[in-house]
């Protein structure tokens, strides 16, 4: 393989996440300071590019693919709070390879409307202070990517006396449990007992950085005892407005 092909296939590895399905990956120059908690531990770090949904951050740190990290920045309207999962690694080796740094790609986290807002706001006034850089249309994007996938509902979450208790641990199970229960206010839960019509049951969501824990209130609309035991369980809704519950669990996800 032609030296001069293979550096020009690999040399935009240090961008930060773009707008899915675009064909570029729009992104912009800049230098912010940034917290990023994880593992019960707060790094101070540098991001040196950004995006409308994330940024890259100079790193040695090396977190896993989907890895979900809450990032802490101090924009000129205010500080900004928000999650993020992990949407490329770029290694020492390979950074050594292009002349760059190694660091983590960001991409953020169903962000409420005012966060995006905030969020737009800044980059859009960063891209207004820089000189767009048109890309070779013969480059290409050579860098490791895992594409979100909703999956089905978890079967595994059991009644305990009305009580729940959900652990999201990754990204795909933060978004399959907003897109699937909060943002439509209900969802299947697989049990062996059922309870009752009409029983009201609490469920706690642990923040998967900082493990703190928001409170549902969820009261059970229909039930399936009926058939093999292991499609037993119950329906249940939210009891909160849709539009005003999602948007407060949306802050939690971001503010912890």
């Amino acid at each position: 393989m032609d030296t001069h092909l293979k550096l020009q296939a690999i040399s935009n590895v240090q961008i930060a996440p773009g707008v899915e399905g675009d064909d570029g990956l729009d992104s912009w120059a800049v230098q912010l300071d940034v917290t990023l908690r994880y593992q019960a531990t707060d790094h101070e770090r540098l991001a040196i590019r950004v995006s409308s949904e994330g940024l890259f951050v100079e790193s040695l740190d090396p977190l896993p693919l989907d890895a979900l990290v809450q990032v802490l920045c101090a924009l000129p309207d205010g500080s900004l709070c928000a999650l993020a999962a992990v949407d490329r690694v770029v290694l020492p080796e390979e950074a050594a390879f292009v002349g760059g740094v190694p660091g983590l790609a960001l991409r953020f986290l169903l962000m409420d409307s005012r966060l995006r807002e905030r969020w737009g706001s800044f980059v859009q006034g960063v891209r207004d202070d820089c000189v767009i850089e048109e890309k070779d249309e013969d480059e290409t994007d050579r860098s490791v990517r895992k594409v979100l996938r909703l999956s089905r509902r978890s079967s595994a979450q059991r009644r305990r006396r009305g009580r729940l208790h959900v652990r999201l641990g990754t990204a795909q199970e933060l978004e399959d449990y907003y897109t699937l229960n909060v943002s439509v206010g209900g969802m299947f839960i697989s049990t062996a007992r059922p309870l009752p019509i009409g029983s009201k049951v609490s469920m706690y969501v642990e923040h998967p950085v900082s493990a703190r824990e928001f409170s549902l209130e969820a009261e059970v609309r229909w039930t399936q005892q009926e058939g093999p035991e292991d499609g037993w369980g119950m329906g249940v809704q939210l009891l909160e407005e849709s539009t005003e519950g999602s948007q407060d669990f949306l802050r939690f996800i971001n503010e912890g």
